[in-house]
């Protein structure tokens, strides 16, 4: 797992228990990694899905969706 998935991972271990209705996290694209993803699935049974940018786009476009495991 990466650095940036480490830190992630411990975060939402930190506060898991005050969100139990929790099921999904969605993710940009530094956090796609296999490790990651198995890891969330396996300890906390969530689903993980990685939002992308669309086919062309160039520079900076804000995504729906994008953010929320960093508002966490």
């Amino acid at each position: 797992m990466t650095v940036r998935g480490n830190h992630a991972f411990r975060k939402i271990n930190q506060i898991r228990d005050r969100f139990p209705r929790l099921s999904t996290i969605w993710v940009d694209r530094g956090y796609r990694g296999k490790a990651f993803v198995l890891a969330i699935l396996h300890t906390f049974y969530w689903c993980l899905q990685v939002v992308v940018p669309p086919v062309g786009q160039k520079g900076f476009v804000v995504q729906q969706k994008r953010w929320v495991l960093n508002l966490l």
